[in-house]
């Protein structure tokens, strides 16, 4: 679960902002990323919707991050609109 110590120091948080924010320890979100032990469904969601990604990203489904969406052949807005599509399918991230 390294991507959630990367989540972390992207959204400039400490082990203690989470515990504030997410209400899990700690010591227990420590041993999340440190692949000590693994969280419930139920943390995966609420992690995943704090962070704003895809419980696929967070577990490492999805390799990298869309970095620059122009970049990426697709519409997006066109994805959203037709497919209903409420993630980037390369990234995870919300579109």
């Amino acid at each position: 679960m390294n991507r959630l110590k990367e989540l972390r120091k992207q959204h400039g948080l400490t082990l203690d902002d989470v515990e504030e924010e997410l209400g899990i320890g700690r010591g227990t979100y420590n041993n999340y990323e440190n692949g000590k032990t693994f969280p419930k469904l139920k943390t995966l969601i609420e992690m995943a919707s704090f962070y704003d990604v895809t419980i696929d990203y967070l577990l490492g489904v999805n390799w990298g991050r869309c970095e620059d969406e122009t970049s990426v052949a697709l519409d997006f807005d066109q994805l959203k609109e037709e497919y209903g599509f409420e993630y980037c399918p390369y990234c995870g991230r919300k579109l």
